[in-house]
This record gives C-alpha cells, sequence and structure tokens, in this order.
C-alpha cells in the first residue's frame, strides 16, 4: 500500500519537479555569485575597504530597481507554462515576442530610474573615495539594463517549456567570463588598461551580455531542431498580452523591488553614516559579501517554488485528474521541509 501510494502520489510528480528544480537552483545560487565574484575581486586592490563598499553600494542600488523589471517577467511563468501545458507552442512563442516588446519599453525607464541615484548618493553624507568609485561602477552597470531582461524573458520562456538546463550553464559559464573578466578589466591584463573598480561593473554587463546571448542562441537552436515554428511566430507586438504580462508580475516585481529596496536604504544610510566618522570605520563599509552570501538561502529556495509554480501551471492542463493537487502537495511539503 505504502509502495503503491509512493508510486502513483510521490515519485511520478516529484521526480520531474525535481529535474525542473535542480538547475534553477543552481541558475539562482550562480546569479548571487556573481556579485560575490565583483567584491572579491575588486578586493584585491590597495585600498580594499572603499573598493568592497562602492562595489556593495552601487550594486545593491541598481538592483533594487533591476529587480523590478526583472519581477515583472515573472508572467512569463504563467502565460508559457499554461500554454506548453496545453500544447500550444505557438502561444508560447508569442508571448516571448511580447515579452521582449515589453523589455525593450521598460529598460529606459529603469536606465532613468538608476541614473537619478547619482545626485542623491551626492547629497549623502558619503566619503568621497567611495563616490568616485560607485558612481562610475554603478553607469556601467546600468548599460547591462536591456540584456538582463531579455535574459530574463529568455529564462521564463525556456523553464516554462521545460528547459531548465540552458538557464543554469548560462549562468554558471557567466560567472567565469564575469571573473576572467575582472581579472583583465581590473587589473590590466590580456593588455587592456587597468581600469580599476568600474572595469567590474564593465565586466559584469559584458557577463549579461553573453548570458542573454546564450539563452538567444538556444532558443534558436531549439525552434530549429525541434521545428517548433518560432521563427514564423507573428512579431507585431499584441498589446493587450503585454498588458497582460505587466497584470500577472506588477504583484511579484512590486515586493521584490521593496524587499531589496530595504537593503539598498540601510546600505546607503550604512556609507553616509561611515562618511560622517571621517573614516573611522572605514573598514566596515558596507559588505556585498555578507549580504550575497546570505541571500544565496532565499535565491535557492526562489529556485524550488519557480519549478514549483511551472509544474503546477503545467498540470492545470494536464489530461491527468488531479496532477495539479498532487504537484502543489509535493511542493508544500518540500517547503515545510526546506524552512528546518
Amino acid at each position: 500500500m505504502l509502495k503503491r501510494l509512493f508510486l502513483h502520489y510521490i515519485a511520478e510528480e516529484a521526480r520531474p519537479m525535481v529535474h525542473l528544480a535542480m538547475p534553477l537552483v543552481f541558475a539562482e545560487l550562480g546569479w548571487m555569485t556573481m556579485g560575490i565574484v565583483d567584491t572579491m575581486m575588486v578586493g584585491r586592490q590597495a585600498n580594499s575597504a572603499v573598493a568592497i563598499g562602492a562595489v556593495s553600494l552601487g550594486g545593491i542600488l541598481y538592483i533594487a530597481v533591476a529587480i523590478f523589471g526583472t519581477g515583472l517577467m515573472l508572467g512569463l511563468d504563467t502565460l508559457v507554462s499554461h500554454s506548453y501545458g496545453a500544447g500550444d507552442l505557438e502561444d508560447c512563442h508569442r508571448s516571448l515576442v511580447n515579452g521582449a516588446y515589453l523589455s525593450l519599453g521598460i529598460a529606459p525607464v529603469l536606465m532613468g530610474l538608476v541614473l537619478l541615484f547619482e545626485p542623491l548618493l551626492r547629497s549623502l553624507d558619503i566619503q568621497a573615495s567611495i563616490l568616485n568609485q560607485a558612481i562610475p561602477y554603478l553607469r556601467a552597470l546600468n548599460w547591462s539594463t536591456l540584456p538582463l531582461l531579455l535574459f530574463f524573458v529568455f529564462r521564463r520562456y525556456l523553464q516554462g517549456m521545460n528547459q531548465a538546463k540552458p538557464v543554469m550553464f548560462a549562468l554558471i559559464t557567466a560567472n567565469l567570463v564575469n571573473l576572467a573578466g575582472n581579472w583583465a578589466l581590473i587589473y590590466g591584463h590580456l593588455g587592456l588598461r587597468a581600469m580599476g573598480t568600474v572595469g567590474s561593473g564593465w565586466s559584469t554587463c559584458i557577463a549579461r551580455f553573453y548570458m542573454m546571448s546564450v539563452l538567444l542562441a538556444y532558443c534558436v537552436y531549439y525552434d530549429h531542431r525541434y521545428k517548433t515554428g518560432l521563427r514564423e511566430t507573428q512579431r507585431t507586438p499584441d498589446f493587450f498580452r503585454i498588458w497582460r504580462l505587466v497584470q500577472l508580475g506588477l504583484p511579484a516585481a512590486t515586493q521584490f523591488g521593496m524587499e531589496v529596496g530595504v537593503f539598498a536604504v540601510a546600505t546607503a544610510l550604512i556609507a553616509s553614516g561611515a562618511g560622517a566618522r571621517t573614516g573611522r570605520s572605514a573598514g566596515r563599509e558596507p559588505s556585498g559579501m555578507d549580504r550575497d552570501a546570505a541571500g544565496n538561502g532565499f535565491y535557492g529556495d526562489h529556485g524550488h517554488s519557480l519549478s514549483d509554480g511551472a509544474a503546477v501551471h503545467r498540470a492545470n492542463l494536464h489530461p491527468r485528474p488531479g496532477g495539479d493537487s498532487r504537484c502543489g502537495r509535493i511542493a508544500l511539503r518540500r517547503w515545510i521541509l526546506s524552512a528546518f
């Protein structure tokens, strides 16, 4: 009896869910590791405390804005996984195309918001040595906004179609690209000019272009190999679908923005307070290492939740009765176990 229960209600749904979840967990950890790599690499400079403080401050301010845009793309999880579960690949492709249009529309807005941080930072009592590195670093990161948003569009599209391994590959190898870029651009290797802390920002920007390019290439490859019809999909914008994506993603985007915004405000206040104490606590500038390491646990569970949601959405249209309920129960039990 117990064996039959396990086979029909646990293994049948848990195995494909874990198969989808594990690459996403590693992908989320890879996403957080990129910030750790930047912090570690700039920390080898002569004035490491100032460099780490600048990267931490610039990085958290940028993410506070960018994560709102990436959160809007969560609507693709619902639309793509529903369509894929129903066997409607053409509808999956239409969601992908309109997700790309949404990215093109909001990228300039987000970049403008990031630029507004510059006068705000200058109005705070932050050490000039930190500002002189944090602001150019923030400007470099700002150029990665569009590729970052497009990466998340391709990512939601692929994982909604049960293709999570390319996402994991893109993020893991992007960390290697970022590591090499930091080494070359910060310290002036491979014939390049040593750029210092701002070189880390440009390295991250290059790595995000790389991540986007890898997933774009895989989307084209997947369509070419399996003849899914992506190239024949209508390319004109569907404003109703774009508005639907905004409706679905806005609650999560707002939550993410507020959560990270709290960290951004705290980091800016800490930096301002440190500047007011005439550098006495320069060694205690806001550390991105602690923040990113703590975030790894959250993003690991976030990867699980993404796979759980995609599995439930697909099961809603699965021919087996009760598949969505079983997926939901398994996800709930996994979440309870991970909490402890």
